[in-house]
């Protein structure tokens, strides 16, 4: 994107044009991914406004007064602004370099006009732009996780592509951990991270289909200075589940080789006596898949809320039942035996709150490439993170926010302050990833 600054004489007239939606600052200082803005609260910047750090090039000159129209202006980087104290602004990179001196160009939080009836929910998605954006990580992600796998106490983002799994900091972007499986018939299918033998960071649940010994199997890794070490092989897949407060839990289940009866038990995955075990198993009316379901809570009622063979959410209460008209979940991460395709979805994420103690649900809905016919062969070119509210029966569309790519995973993170983030892992047609962050 090409900009020009203007001359001194015309900026009045850009003032009046622009005031209103950008503000102009220099960068003081860049620390541990942090920015450091010369604008402070009597500046009118706010909490969630986006900046741009610009790159000042070569001076343009009119051919033929000689006058000159300004620099070429080049965008070096993408953030959000998250702090505002009276004499500075703290912002976060999501994209992108800065460097002290940096002019960036910084703007507000948008107050979108009052709609019309009819388009009362299209600019709710307007309003929500992402907490920020990572850099492009050089893989083709199937899965995201985030937890404190190398106990510095802060989360990270664990991605799994095909037949790896990398940990990246969440500051600076850099690789902590990885893991490459050496075995060729193996096909990366899902990844947790979660600290359940308690030693203050958290373990790499990697679940495979391994074709060699045609079995669905899962890896336990843990992240040392470099290497990730595998230190136990579960028979089990393993995967996480919300409750009604937005907790995670790990839960387990056997893909087995019975046709007639191909899955087994759901049961939580426990850590006891140096050993990762089943727990009892988890009693939720008509729930058989363990991947795409949740928990929530509706006044005294624990129902199961899940994604169906046809990729509908499903609200069992009961014995009775409720569906969404619209579907939703759908992934390319897939098994196939025995004319059965499994599908290994994405987590459905529980927004707790609301009158009932249960606000809503997260979900993802991908867009096929070709249309319907490409959603058999798992191919899609664009997504869609919505919003489910509840409105005391079952679920309604709230808002959505377009994604530019397939979206393999939806993950829960903690943040250094104690708030939660929805990362979402897009995967962009030239098969890199980034994530996106958004308000839980």
């Amino acid at each position: 994107m090409i900009r020009i600054f203007l001359l001194a004489f015309m900026l009045p007239v850009c003032a009046r044009a622009e005031a209103p939606a950008t503000l102009n600052g220099v960068v003081v200082k860049v620390e541990n991914g942090a920015v450091y803005l010369d604008l402070g609260e009597a500046s009118g910047v706010k909490t969630g406004s986006t900046f741009a750090v610009l790159g000042l090039g070569e001076e343009l000159k009119h051919p033929v007064s000689g006058a000159s129209l300004g620099r070429v202006e080049t965008e070096k980087g993408l953030g959000l602004v998250s702090e505002v104290h009276e004499k500075y602004a703290l912002g976060k990179l999501g994209s992108g370099t800065a460097a002290p001196g940096d002019p960036v160009r910084v703007r507000p939080n948008a107050q979108p006009a009052a709609p019309a009836p009819a388009q009362a929910a299209a600019p709710q998605a307007a309003v929500r732009p992402p907490l920020w954006k990572s850099p492009q990580f050089p893989l083709e992600a199937v899965d995201v996780a985030a937890a404190d796998v190398d106990g510095d106490g802060k989360a990270e983002a664990v991605l799994a592509d095909k037949d790896s799994v990398t940990a990246y900091s969440l500051e600076d972007w850099h690789a902590v951990c990885s893991f490459k499986d050496k075995a060729t018939a193996v096909t990366n299918l899902s990844v947790e991270a979660m600290d359940l033998d308690k030693d203050g960071k958290a373990e790499v649940f990697l679940t495979l289909n391994n074709r060699f010994f045609d079995r669905v199997e899962s890896y336990v890794l843990d992240c040392s200075s470099g290497p990730m070490n595998k230190r136990a092989t579960l028979e089990w897949m393993v995967r996480s589940y919300e409750d009604e407060t937005g907790t995670a839990h790990l839960a387990s289940q056997g893909l087995l080789k019975d046709a007639a009866f191909p899955y087994g038990p759901i049961k939580p995955l426990v850590y006891e006596n140096g050993r990762y075990q089943q727990g009892p198993g988890l009693k939720l009316p008509r729930l058989e898949w363990l991947y795409g379901f949740a928990t929530p809570k509706a006044i005294d009622e624990t129902f199961p809320a899940f994604y169906t063979v046809n990729n509908r959410i499903r609200l069992q209460f009961g014995k009775r039942s409720w569906f969404t008209p619209e579907t939703y979940g759908q992934t390319a991460n897939r098994v196939r035996r025995r004319e059965s395709n499994f599908q290994f979805h994405p987590r459905l994420l529980v927004a707790p709150g609301g009158t009932e103690g249960f606000a809503g649900l997260y979900t993802l809905r991908n867009v096929p490439r070709f249309g319907a016919l490409s959603d058999a062969f798992g191919s899609y070119n664009a997504a869609e993170l919505l919003f489910l509210r509840w409105t005391g029966a079952n679920v309604e569309p709230d808002w959505k926010i377009q994604l530019p790519g397939y979206a393999p995973g939806l993950a829960t993170r903690v943040a250094p302050d104690g708030r939660k983030e929805l990362l979402a892992a897009v995967v962009g047609a030239n098969g890199k990833t980034t994530l996106w962050s958004f308000p839980k």
